[in-house]
């Protein structure tokens, strides 16, 4: 896992695999670590971009703004 900073948001994420980009964004509730073990065959294929959103995992507190998240995700 690796942590990215823009703009004094930290968001924690794991970027594995080459090839075509897959971004996977996990539900209310959960991390992005959830999704780690399901998906890692994939990696073969292509890249896989998990991340933590903000207020979850090892990122930074949430916004409690959708289009926050929304734009974390671009």
């Amino acid at each position: 896992m690796e942590t990215l900073g823009l703009d004094g948001v930290r968001l924690a994420y794991w970027d594995q695999g080459r090839g075509q980009s897959l971004v996977f964004v996990h539900g209310v509730g959960t991390s992005g670590e959830i999704w780690a073990r399901d998906i890692a065959p994939l990696a073969h294929d292509c890249r896989l971009i998990v991340y933590d959103r903000r207020g979850y995992g090892r990122s930074n507190e949430s916004p409690r703004n959708w289009q926050a998240h929304r734009e974390d995700t671009i």
